[in-house]
């Protein structure tokens, strides 16, 4: 049986630079279904399968992350950072491909998580072969992580459900408040039956106009 044709997410924000990925991919024979993404965020939300990218059988989990370090909203550092924090994605393979030859950058991306980190070289024959050299290791020899999309929450049970649950089979009523929602926050209040219709009556005239 053929082995499936590997997914490579490719992180890059040159236009150039993509062509020039997809056109050594193609002297050099590699199979490879390709996705790009051309900034951070979009890596995030890629991997999470969110927004755009919510249909997985369109936007499937990548056998290799092929990282930009200077890309727009998120850089390839942060990126890094973020998948590895990740449970069902933190083995997934990044290899960085970069301008950059600082070795500050190069010690940075293996501490934050990075397989590998490679130069781009500048004559597109080493640029290819590198680019073959990476597929071989990585997509070839190299035995793939099993990683997964974080499983999607199931929907809350109300405030009110919560509440009932924390006390039983009695009658209550509630009280339910946003504190702060455009952080997420909400507090909860629940208490007897008897005590909410006395707060209720002291709420409504206290707000009344």
């Amino acid at each position: 049986m053929a082995a499936p044709t590997p997914v490579i997410l490719l992180a890059e924000d040159s236009e150039h630079d993509v062509f020039m990925l997809r056109r050594a991919f193609k002297q050099a024979n590699l199979a490879a279904l390709i996705h790009e993404v051309s900034n951070g965020d979009d890596v995030v939300a890629y991997l999470e399968g969110s927004g755009k990218y919510a249909r997985r059988d369109e936007f499937p989990l990548p056998d290799l992350l092929l990282l930009d370090l200077k890309m727009p909203r998120r850089d390839g550092f942060e990126v890094t950072a973020w998948v590895r924090r990740q449970p069902h994605l933190g083995a997934l393979r990044i290899v960085v491909l970069t301008t950059s030859e600082d070795v500050r950058d190069v010690n940075e991306a293996y501490r934050l998580g990075a397989n590998s980190f490679l130069t781009k070289p500048i004559l597109f024959e080493d640029f290819r072969n590198t680019i073959g050299a990476m597929y071989d290791f990585w997509l070839r020899l190299s035995r793939a992580p099993q990683t997964a999309r974080a499983p999607k929450p199931t929907q809350s049970q109300s405030p009110e459900r919560r509440i009932q649950q924390g006390f039983g089979a009695r009658s209550i009523g509630f009280a339910y408040a946003e504190i702060a929602p455009s952080h997420g926050h909400s507090m909860v209040f629940g208490f007897d039956k008897s005590t909410f219709q006395v707060l209720t009556t002291i709420l409504s005239h206290a707000f009344r106009v």
